[in-house]
């Protein structure tokens, strides 16, 4: 029951938010124990509507899903590379000097996305990854 509860609220409240995407996507995604690259890259469209007037952010974006194969499993610190390196954060010296991945979860970290008690290992589910898609949108993209 709580399953089911958990998923129809997750989906209740992105459909609005993430309209570029399926429903059956949405579905599959939400339902996964474990994230893979692959996942985040076929919702990249969802991520994308947050910045409708950057036009060169999808192909930060696809350059950065190159580094990692599709089916390696997403860690916070793969998703926050990924995030970091495409909205070129400035927030971190860290991350501006040395972009790991563990640079960018820290900086992400500060930023609000992530809770402290979490680490740049820690895998992620489907819906911690539509959770973050969605913050990471309304932090960093231009429109509330």
């Amino acid at each position: 029951m709580k399953k089911v509860l958990t998923l129809v609220l997750v989906v209740c409240s992105l459909l609005a938010i993430l309209p570029a995407q399926s429903i059956e996507d949405l579905f599959a995604v939400s339902e996964k124990i474990v994230c893979t690259v692959g996942d985040f890259k076929m919702l990249t469209p969802a991520f994308l509507e947050y910045f409708p007037d950057n036009a060169d952010l999808p192909l930060r974006m696809q350059r950065q899903f190159e580094r990692y194969d599709d089916d390696a499993i997403l860690t916070k610190g793969r998703a926050a590379r990924i995030i970091a390196s495409t909205v070129q954060l400035k927030s971190s010296l860290f991350f501006i000097l040395l972009p790991f991945e563990r640079n960018a979860f820290r900086a992400l970290l500060g930023d609000g996305l992530f809770f402290a008690s979490s680490s740049s290992g820690d895998k992620i589910s489907g819906v911690n990854l539509l959770d973050l898609i969605e913050a990471a949108g309304r932090k960093y993209g231009g429109l509330e």
